[in-house]
């Protein structure tokens, strides 16, 4: 078996060639995401089938409200994600998507009453410097770019799901995982017959070969790698370990896309790296007093 650190590495690495894959789908975002967690979903039944292994009923009757809000931010944070990809660079996007703890550190005090630390208030200013100078140079100085929107928007809803995941107790990773999955599929499925659209759209057959990895690969052996291997670290290695996701999502848009970054860029991804890692230096000393 894989170290945890190795699996950890591996899955972020898997992440962060999301965007490449998902550039090449003509599919609309929700599309996507439904079929990722559609085929991501039968992956993990699959493990359970051959493992012989049962859910834990009693956690998911335990866990019911975090599982379902993590269920619904999920879905809707990877419909943000997926549109943003769409609407700017892979690296942008990616970036964008990894300041959610900035978010998470700004919704914590309302919900565990704690006091925002100087360090933390200059790691978010940093990280919004950072963001409002991708934006100029992506817009030369115009109107908020729609793709910075959609990336900023899917980073808070994965700050709110990363918050409801603190509140699931005595409950396996993958249990979660599964459930989550399920959830937020029937959040999209209902959503799409309120707006009329049809349900389930087939994939054509030039994106089929796209959706099957980005099922499988991607979110099955991504998302399993993933939680089976943080069960088992410590925040602050799990913290720093994480940053190979953004990382990478920049060389591979770079390598596969062509995608380049300005030097007025990439101060400006500097600035997001430096701030969040700031402001998450705070978190994960909280965290760690919390457990």
């Amino acid at each position: 078996m894989f170290d945890d650190k190795i699996k950890l590495i591996l899955a972020l690495l898997i992440f962060g060639s999301i965007g490449i894959f998902v550039r090449h789908i003509s599919m609309d975002s929700l599309d996507i995401v439904s079929w990722r967690i559609i085929i991501g979903t039968i992956f993990l039944i699959s493990i359970y089938l051959i493992s012989n292994r049962k859910i834990d009923k009693r956690a998911v009757i335990m866990n019911w409200k975090a599982l379902l809000i993590g269920g619904i931010t999920l879905a809707s944070s990877w419909a943000f994600l997926f549109a943003a990809y769409k609407n700017t660079t892979i690296g942008m996007a990616t970036l964008l998507y990894y300041c959610a703890p900035i978010f998470l550190f700004l919704i914590s005090p309302f919900v565990f009453k704690e006091k925002i630390r100087k360090k933390a208030v200059i790691g978010i200013l940093l990280a919004i410097f950072g963001m409002l100078i991708i934006n100029w140079t992506n817009t030369e100085g115009g109107e908020l770019s729609i793709g910075l929107v959609f990336g900023l928007i899917s980073a808070v809803l994965y700050s709110i799901m990363i918050l409801s995941n603190k509140f699931i107790k005595d409950m396996s990773g993958l249990d979660s995982t599964l459930i989550q999955f399920i959830v937020a599929e029937i959040v999209i499925l209902i959503y799409k017959a309120i707006d009329g659209e049809n349900i389930i759209v087939m994939p054509e057959s030039g994106d089929m070969i796209f959706i099957l990895i980005l099922g499988l690969f991607h979110t099955g052996l991504g998302c399993y790698l993933y939680f089976t291997s943080i069960a088992r670290l410590e925040g602050p290695t799990i913290s720093v370990i994480s940053y190979i996701d953004p990382l990478s999502a920049l060389v591979f848009s770079a390598i596969f896309l062509g995608e380049k970054m300005t030097y007025i860029q990439m101060v400006g991804a500097l600035l997001i790296f430096g701030g969040t890692a700031l402001s998450q230096i705070k978190i994960r000393k909280r965290y760690r007093k919390r457990l």
